[in-house]
């Protein structure tokens, strides 16, 4: 009986070692925004220069600042597969994500779309070339809320009956047919990410059970359609140190950073 207690309290303790829900959001955070930055401020200082060495310093740092980035983007597609486990409403959920995509497309347009003060006027504060990557979080989430509902209705179906292996060939063909949706979705908003983006949110929600392995998937899918991409398999190391707890509540913080750094960063870049 004391035995138990003694390894019931190690296993809390060293539980609480590791990274929280909350640490692993603002390390994507620090990294989104050293993105943003580098796409933003350095890049326009960049071209302004002219060629020598001190520009070609300049796109070092530019170039070290994107691969920081890239580290950002499956840590937030690891916490939407937690946030598919969590939450209380997944219908809500994903309202917050529509809603938070709509409400940082101006900002991203200023941000990454526009160039001067000419080009707002001329070509007003928002374009339809390229979406947020919340429409890709919206359309990933909506791909695999659809997946879990279809399979938790074939799991609950195949307890009065026996496993067959048409069973795995159904939810193989569900899963390709919703991805292949969602994913065409993602395309034709043409999405931050777009369709490697999706295709990586399923990826890491149907491996979500070996988490480590799934983010070297993810990482790995996302390497596809850009090779720097790859530079994120470091998540694999900060996803071995979650301990699954919450941590502190940034629920709001993680949302409303996204459009207001983008707004101060666009708007510091169109001044420059």
């Amino acid at each position: 009986m004391n035995e138990t207690i003694i390894m019931d309290s190690s296993d809390i303790t060293d539980k609480k070692r590791g990274l929280t829900g909350s640490t692993i959001k603002l390390i994507a955070l620090v990294t989104m925004f050293i993105d943003h930055f580098g796409a933003t401020i350095v890049e326009k200082y960049v071209m302004g220069m002219p060629p020598g060495q001190a520009r070609n310093v300049w796109v070092i740092i530019y170039l070290i600042m994107r691969s920081i980035g890239r580290i950002a983007f499956p840590i937030y597609i690891f916490l939407l597969v937690e946030g598919l486990k969590y939450t209380r409403s997944r219908i809500k959920y994903l309202g917050r994500l529509i809603m938070f995509a709509f409400i940082s497309e101006i900002p991203f347009d200023i941000a990454l779309n526009k160039y001067d003060m000419n080009d707002i006027k001329n070509w007003g504060l928002i374009e339809f070339e390229y979406q947020n990557v919340f429409f890709t979080l919206a359309c990933g989430f909506a791909a695999i809320m659809c997946i879990d509902a279809v399979f938790n209705k074939l799991n609950n179906q195949a307890l009065n009956k026996e496993k067959k292996a048409t069973d795995i060939v159904i939810k193989v063909v569900i899963t390709l047919a919703i991805g292949a949706i969602f994913a065409y979705l993602a395309w034709l908003l043409k999405t931050d990410y777009s369709v490697f983006g999706v295709i990586a949110i399923i990826v890491m929600y149907l491996v979500r059970r070996k988490p480590i392995v799934a983010m070297g998937a993810t990482c790995v899918t996302l390497a596809i359609s850009s090779i720097i991409e790859i530079v994120a398999l470091v998540d694999m190391a900060l996803i071995a140190k979650y301990n699954g707890e919450k941590g502190m509540n940034i629920k709001w913080l993680f949302y409303l950073f996204y459009p207001v750094h983008l707004l101060i960063l666009g708007l510091i870049k169109l001044w420059m």
